[in-house]
């Protein structure tokens, strides 16, 4: 048997098993601004019964291995299932995460997290400092979200941004209309 007559082999099992019918995980096409919400819901899914094998309670995550072999394929089986798009085609040739659904969760959480990347963060850093400025047809509420979210992805740096220099950023990028907040400030 090739290599892809097993993968074929092996997905068409994953496709036609049911291990949990009853629950609907959601669906990962690797929209990396989808991926926080996706892989909470996943863990949503192995905190409860059959999964609870691989969960950590104490550390709100996945174990970092287990010798319950058997569930952990069917954790990679379910994972496939729930992958679609890039998402998929990126793990699908992996042969090293085959039946290792806990490996393929690190790896998924690893490619679209990007947690404790120092490469990642750095580059946050300097788009944060150097480059974050409100667009002049952007309204301050969607400026704020903008902001907040590369403020919540630089929470993972090792000297995290205060919220005073946070605060004060924000006034300073918000445009020549609030010259009179930013003195005042």
């Amino acid at each position: 048997m090739t290599d892809n007559q097993e993968t074929l082999a092996k997905l068409s099992t994953a496709l036609t098993n049911k291990p949990d019918s009853k629950a609907k995980w959601p669906k990962f096409s690797g929209d990396q601004k989808k991926f926080r919400a996706w892989y909470l819901a996943i863990m949503a899914q192995i905190s409860l019964s059959p999964w609870v094998e691989l969960y950590d309670p104490v550390e709100n995550d996945i174990l970092q291995t287990t010798s319950h072999s058997t569930l952990n394929g069917k954790l990679y089986s379910k994972l496939l299932l729930a992958l679609e798009g890039n998402a998929l085609k990126n793990v699908v040739s992996r042969k090293h995460l085959r039946a290792n659904g806990l490996l393929l969760l690190q790896e998924l959480d690893q490619t679209y997290c990007h947690k404790n990347v120092p490469e990642v963060i750095a580059f946050k850093m300097s788009e944060f400092w150097g480059n974050m400025r409100r667009f002049p047809s952007e309204t301050i509420d969607e400026y704020y979200n903008r902001f907040h979210e590369l403020l919540d992805e630089l929470e993972d740096a090792d000297e995290p941004i205060s919220v005073k220099s946070a605060m004060r950023h924000f006034i300073f990028t918000l445009g020549s209309d609030f010259e009179a907040s930013q003195n005042n400030f």
